[in-house]
């Protein structure tokens, strides 16, 4: 019988792992705030975008108002120049659970797509 050890690496922002090395993953990881969007080619600040949102929905809103405090998706789009995967990160990193927000990534992406390729043509 024979057996191998071998290293396995995982990301320290996220659950994925693999054989290979994943400093490239770590740098685009939608869990890493100090990420480089691949995508928009920007870097944001993400972090101060997200402690905006924080404070500004905290928790303790009771729930009469919090209807009118929500986040909704096409503000964060607008906070993140509409690159959905920077959206992606922002709404990982807010508590979302407790917020009422429709992203659909598979749409916003397609349209961000679209309007990338018109302004080409």
């Amino acid at each position: 019988m024979k057996t191998k050890t071998k290293k396995v690496y995982y990301c320290d922002f996220c659950k994925k792992h693999s054989l290979l090395s994943l400093k490239k993953h770590e740098l685009h990881c939608t869990g890493n705030l100090n990420r480089q969007c691949r995508l928009c080619e920007g870097s944001l600040n993400y972090q101060e975008i997200v402690n905006k949102l924080k404070t500004r929905y905290d928790i303790v809103i009771d729930i009469i108002s919090w209807h009118d405090k929500e986040i909704t998706s096409k503000e964060i789009m607008e906070l993140v120049d509409s690159c959905p995967i920077c959206a992606l990160t922002i709404i990982r990193h807010i508590d979302a659970k407790y917020m009422d927000i429709r992203f659909n990534y598979k749409e916003e992406l397609t349209n961000w797509w679209k309007f990338a390729n018109a302004e080409r043509y």
